[in-house]
């Protein structure tokens, strides 16, 4: 055949399945135990045994075999360190110096704010503005004090985040007002003149701030 090596075989060396030769004698015991191992199946092979899969270092991939490495004693660590919890930032607006009692004595005065853009004016609670009339205030709220607008006699308390205000400039002569801004900043004066137009405030001093500068308060006595 084109291809592959030309071999000639003497039927002598030509067994059947059967035991015979191709020349019809039959197989002597020692050939007939040959091919009868020949014709038994191959045992499949056995998969190793944990041992076998042992390392030199004693690991093993049987998850149900102890190997002398989960003998050892464990070595103890440090747990993480955790950082602390950090304080959420509270949203003050534009009147953080509210929130320093070292800024005035706040226990002395109402201070005097506008609602949003509405202008309403309200005022904080003495001698503490942040408890309001049902307890302590929740953190960037404060707690304020208004004329009921159906009877001028009757007083509301209201808790308002501290974002929704801004500090209410005096309107009029003889008020008084807190400095907030420059060296008198914390300090009380007596307004002794309002100039509306010019935007601007003379202290009883004489010294001369812008609107901005400065808040009406109201004596908690008075």
């Amino acid at each position: 055949m084109l291809g592959y090596p030309d071999f000639q075989v003497k039927n002598i060396d030509i067994m059947t399945s059967t035991g015979y030769l191709l020349t019809g004698d039959k197989l002597d015991d020692a050939c007939l135990k040959a091919l009868i191992a020949l014709q038994q199946p191959t045992p499949p092979s056995q998969p190793p045994s944990p041992a076998a899969e042992q390392s030199e270092s004693g690991e093993t991939n049987d998850p149900w075999t102890i190997s002398p490495l989960d003998l050892m004693q464990v070595v103890p660590f440090d747990p993480p360190i955790m950082p602390p919890t950090a304080t959420p930032t509270v949203d003050k607006g534009n009147i953080p110096w509210l929130c320093d009692d070292a800024f005035c004595h706040f226990t002395d005065f109402h201070v005097c704010l506008n609602v949003g853009l509405g202008y309403d004016l309200v005022c904080t609670t003495c001698p503490n503005q942040f408890l309001g009339k049902d307890g302590e205030v929740l953190a960037g709220f404060l707690s304020v004090t208004v004329t009921a607008h159906c009877d001028s006699t009757k007083i509301e308390h209201h808790t308002i985040p501290a974002v929704h205000l801004t500090a209410a400039p005096p309107r009029a002569k003889g008020q008084t007002c807190m400095v907030l801004k420059g060296e008198l900043a914390g300090q009380i004066w007596c307004v002794k003149e309002c100039r509306l137009k010019k935007q601007q405030v003379v202290l009883s001093n004489g010294v001369v701030l812008s609107l901005n500068d400065v808040c009406l308060v109201i004596e908690a006595h008075a």
